[in-house]
């Protein structure tokens, strides 16, 4: 740590930063910590510079488990999400003046910018259901940030977000992957005073599916109520790749088929949702199985074929 030029007294002492100075510089190599429930937090090397208004992580920062996520859910009563993050860096700029953060978190910036986001949330579903409470929203989710929180700007640079979870019966588990994920959310705030000024929280961001077609997605969530309105489309995707996600859960292999666009259009609100889906696709056709065998059903698979052309 280096500082200059530090001046204090009485009434400065009750500041977040408790002196006037000239520049204030902080560097830390490595924090390690290991959580009761078996996460560890990992973060890089740190730098806060006052003279530049940033917090700099530059090598890496993570929440694991010790042990393999698919071990640990065994290992519950519940179905639970479980949930593992890892970061290649991340960066606030433009962070104010009352930034706290030493004592009483309270974060103010002009820019979050994550790069290398890698988010996992998995579930065994060969575990019973909880009597876990329902699932908040987008909304729901901004009240649980506990602590004063302003980012103009919550930018993501080559991000993947992946959803996976246990086959129910059998050994296998199933995925879901968005990757070359970018994208950024604008006014993102917990503090109620701005939430009223700023109205909604928007997002726009652009990935792929498994690396594959080009998805898009714009969100708006107004901060006052229970709802999201959201626009969906993806284009340009071979329909076969489906088939990497699918093959635990569907019965059956999608044979050829190439989607033009898919554009789903959906307003959430508490206790239902509106959408609408466009589907332009050509050439598609399906191989349904007979159960418990890899044996093509013809019937099944050609009254399925004949619908997915008629419609």
């Amino acid at each position: 740590m280096i500082a200059t030029g530090l001046k204090t007294d009485s009434v400065r002492w009750t500041n977040p930063i408790p002196f006037d100075y000239d520049r204030i510089r902080i560097s830390l190599d490595r924090l390690d910590y290991r959580f009761e429930n078996g996460q560890e937090l990992k973060v890089g090397k740190v730098s806060f510079d006052t003279d530049r208004a940033e917090v700099n992580v530059k090598e890496g920062f993570s929440l694991r488990f010790t042990e393999d996520i698919r071990k640990v859910a065994q290992k519950m009563d519940f179905q639970t999400d479980l949930i593992e993050v890892e970061v290649d860096s991340l960066l606030f700029s433009g962070l104010e003046a009352n930034t706290n953060l030493y004592s009483d978190l309270d974060i103010r910036a002009q820019k979050l910018h994550v790069f290398g986001l890698d988010f996992l949330d998995f579930r065994d579903k060969n575990k019973p259901r909880g009597t876990s409470p329902v699932k908040p929203m987008f909304q729901g989710l901004i009240q649980k940030i506990h602590f004063p929180l302003k980012l103009d700007t919550f930018k993501i640079s080559n991000g993947k977000i992946q959803y996976s979870e246990s086959v129910p019966g059998e050994s296998e588990t199933w995925r879901f992957q968005i990757d070359h994920l970018d994208g950024e959310l604008i006014n993102l705030t917990s503090i109620y005073e701005l939430q009223q000024a700023f109205g909604q929280v928007e997002g726009d961001f652009k990935g792929k599916i498994e690396g594959h077609g080009m998805l898009s997605a714009q969100v708006k969530v107004p901060f006052d109520r229970e709802e999201f309105d959201m626009q969906l489309e993806l284009t340009d995707f071979d329909l076969t790749r489906l088939n990497e996600i699918l093959m635990p859960v569907m019965h059956g292999d999608i044979v050829s088929g190439k989607g033009h666009r898919l554009h789903v259009s959906i307003r959430a609100k508490e206790s239902y949702a509106d959408a609408t889906m466009i589907f332009d696709y050509e050439d598609l056709k399906v191989e349904l199985f007979k159960k418990g065998t890899q044996r093509k059903n013809r019937l099944v698979s050609t009254l399925a074929n004949f619908a997915l052309h008629k419609s």
